[in-house]
């Protein structure tokens, strides 16, 4: 693939302002698989989407994290392949959403095994994770993937999880049907 000048300059600033960040900010490892970083004759193993995946799970447990560092390296996935994104939801996209599934289903089981919640407490944290979520995904995440990842968590948490809702009397779940 080659590169206009005006692309490459914005590609080299947006991996300068990456490394940066990075020395000056957390301490994350970000393997860049593409030939302007890793060079010709290197073969890349890894791509950034590991350590995207990562600081969007440190976000989701209320740690501060930089979300310029996010947006960048997933821009690059759009820039690099001039709007396709094949390489975006193959190496990010698939991977962020299957977490977004397990990381909901896991909170969902633990609210309800939880004995000091009740449904409408559950109802309103599944809402506090809705707007977070949203919040999140806009600040970093390509506009195409915001609504598959409400739809990811809104199917953990008010579709899986109202059987075990309605099963759990402490919830009270029943009492208000």
């Amino acid at each position: 693939m080659v590169f206009s000048r005006r692309e490459n300059s914005n590609l080299s600033q947006v991996f300068m302002d990456i490394r940066e960040s990075m020395k000056t900010s957390v301490a994350i490892r970000l393997v860049i698989p593409f030939p302007l970083l890793c060079g010709p004759a290197l073969h890349c193993k890894e791509t950034p989407s590991k350590d995207v995946r990562t600081l969007i799970h440190k976000e989701r447990e209320d740690k501060q994290i930089d979300r310029a560092i996010i947006k960048n390296v997933l821009d690059v996935y759009v820039e690099i392949e001039m709007g396709k994104m094949d390489r975006y939801k193959q190496d990010f996209e698939r991977f962020v959403l299957q977490r977004t599934k397990l990381y909901y289903s896991e909170k969902a089981r633990s609210w309800i095994e939880d004995k000091e919640h009740s449904f409408p407490n559950y109802m309103l944290k599944t809402e506090e994770c809705l707007n977070k979520e949203r919040e999140r995904a806009i600040h970093y995440l390509h506009f195409r993937t915001v609504p598959k990842l409400v739809q990811a968590l809104l199917n953990q948490l008010l579709v899986m999880a109202p059987k075990e809702l309605q099963e759990e009397e402490h919830l009270g779940c029943l009492a208000l049907l």
